[in-house]
């Protein structure tokens, strides 16, 4: 029996939110998970770095399924949300990529 991994391709039906998607690790996730056929909600803080990356992976995969949010996740009511319009958006959230970076520089 073959592991299941959020990479594998018989999982792409499953909507992933991967959290702090907008840059660095949460992007590269993004634009791979997207490439592999997987529908998503990318959120972070940064909406402008957001909507750069909803935009790059709708131009590497025509048809991609990407809906950007932008939202501090240490706040309960963006947490739902995000979580409303996806839910909204994609019929449910089976996957979660946890890359979130945390309280921002400065907060305690």
């Amino acid at each position: 029996m073959r592991a299941y991994t959020p990479w594998s391709r018989d999982s792409t039906a499953k909507p992933r939110l991967i959290a702090g998607g907008s840059k660095g690790i949460g992007r590269a996730a993004a634009l791979r998970l997207v490439q592999e056929g997987a529908c998503v909600l990318v959120c972070a803080r940064g909406q402008e770095a957001l909507k750069q990356t909803a935009a790059a992976a709708r131009n590497a995969v025509e048809g991609a399924r990407v809906l950007s949010v932008s939202a501090d996740l240490t706040q309960p009511d963006d947490i739902r949300r995000v979580v409303a319009e996806g839910l909204r958006a994609l019929g449910r959230l089976a996957i979660l990529v946890n890359n979130g970076g945390g309280a921002r520089p400065g907060s305690s």
